[in-house]
């Protein structure tokens, strides 16, 4: 259950706002299994807390995700009405919201 969930947000969220890893992660199939070992690897550690493999799983997802891309992307034309500090809450919030929503599901 945990793994389908993962599979699943990674895959949902691959083709928007993806950021670019390295160069050795060339594609966006690979970006995915980059990031989707990561995670799995955080998963299987006995030795770490869940707490800190929350911390870690989200550290992943922060550097993997251009949030703000996909906070433009979901507010559409309102992004444009917003002012930058409202912009920048938002993507905040939004970022926040996606990673507690799926570490949840882990």
């Amino acid at each position: 259950m945990a793994v389908r969930a993962l599979l699943l947000f990674v895959s949902i969220l691959s083709g928007v706002g993806m950021a670019p890893a390295s160069a050795a992660a060339s594609g966006p199939k690979e970006q995915v299994k980059v990031t989707v070992e990561g995670i799995l690897a955080i998963l299987r550690d006995k030795t770490t807390d869940w707490y800190s493999k929350q911390l870690k799983i989200e550290a992943i997802i922060d550097s993997r995700f251009d949030f703000q891309t996909m906070s433009q992307s979901v507010l559409a034309t309102n992004w444009t009405k917003a002012t930058p500090e409202e912009r920048r809450r938002f993507v905040e919030f939004f970022s926040q919201y996606l990673q507690h929503t799926y570490t949840d599901k882990l």
